[in-house]
């Protein structure tokens, strides 16, 4: 099995971890946090956040517009090509940016790339969220490798203040999906996440986008400690309901911070009540990377990503790096492929 780094210290951030012994949880947060929230000491830098963002805009506008993957660069100034179609609308304006967030995500097939996301049916609340596993290793490897880094010194940490311990190193591990997740005030059931664990993941990474109280208020994540967990092992699913605040810890998080917790443990998001609340969620498992093509494959489909995980990085079965650029470049002013 292929190892990402050299040695432990090699790629270690300059981001200060805090493990939480009541919690499988480690918090990412700068050295001092008198620091202010710009600058290498985050792992996600605000230019990083921007890039994020762009990213994710121009993902869910090419899989809106082209879910079954018909657009092509060579076809650019094809007359008779889907690609075509969609020229007038190049670079995109800041109203199709706006229109891209603020009209729903159409769920067709897995090359949308978006959806809005009912759990339940709703009855545990929903998000809106742009799909950019592949599209994040393709487009922003800096970005990705940044944050591959900061998640391996976390459970690095972690495992060494007593956490992790049934569970391989992160570099052994691969890329299961990458959302990037939106929570809206007012919008129907999609403002909260009720009580839920990643099942079938070893480790999830968040990192808040926005600034809570400035972009947004309300939407505290929060996890179960473990007395709690131990509880719902034992008894069953139906008694997180009858359990107390005290049975959970929230974890505030300013932008740019974040967290890594184990999978399995139940985790949950309270209500926005103002705002957008913007984050990006990475699930590692025991099997490669995930391409664009799926949506958090079940493990009964894992069997397509061999554990080899360096070997298996998204080799662009989906992605046309020509119609990103072309669409996207100048726009968003990314530097050329």
């Amino acid at each position: 099995m292929t190892s990402y780094f050299t040695t432990d210290d090699e790629f270690r951030t300059d981001m200060g971890f805090r493990a939480n012994m009541n919690a499988s949880i480690v918090e990412l947060s700068p050295r001092s946090d008198e620091e202010e929230n710009e600058g290498d000491d985050l792992s996600l830098s605000k230019s990083d956040i921007k890039l994020l963002h762009d990213l994710a805009t121009c993902t869910a506008w090419i899989g809106r517009n082209d879910p079954w993957g018909e657009m092509k660069f060579e076809d650019w100034d094809d007359e008779s090509s889907p690609t075509s179609d969609l020229r007038s609308q190049i670079p995109l304006t800041d109203e199709i940016k706006h229109n891209i967030w603020d009209e729903p995500f159409e769920h067709i097939c897995p090359g949308s790339h978006s959806e809005e996301r009912y759990f339940n049916n709703g009855e545990n609340g929903g998000n809106r969220v742009v799909y950019l596993q592949e599209f994040l290793q393709t487009i922003l490897p800096d970005v990705y490798w940044k944050l591959r880094a900061t998640a391996h010194s976390a459970v690095l940490a972690g495992k060494e203040a007593g956490l992790f311990a049934a569970h391989e190193p992160l570099n052994m591990l691969g890329v299961r999906e990458v959302e990037y997740i939106e929570y809206v005030a007012g919008h129907g059931v999609e403002n909260h996440l009720s009580w839920h664990r990643d099942t079938g993941s070893v480790y999830t990474m968040l990192h808040m986008l926005d600034e809570p109280n400035v972009d947004f208020e309300g939407g505290l994540f929060s996890v179960k400690t473990k007395d709690a967990e131990n509880v719902i092992r034992e008894a069953g699913y139906d008694v997180i309901n009858n359990q107390t605040e005290q049975d959970s810890i929230a974890f505030p998080m300013g932008q740019g911070r974040g967290v890594l917790f184990e999978s399995e443990t139940h985790h949950g998001v309270s209500s926005v009540t103002k705002g957008r609340r913007k984050v990006m969620v990475i699930e590692f498992w025991q099997y490669g990377e995930v391409d664009a093509w799926e949506w958090r494959p079940d493990l009964d489909q894992a069997y397509r990503y061999p554990s080899t995980v360096l070997d298996t990085l998204p080799k662009g079965c989906r992605l046309d790096k020509g119609l990103y650029q072309h669409a996207c470049w100048d726009d968003f002013g990314w530097e050329e492929l």
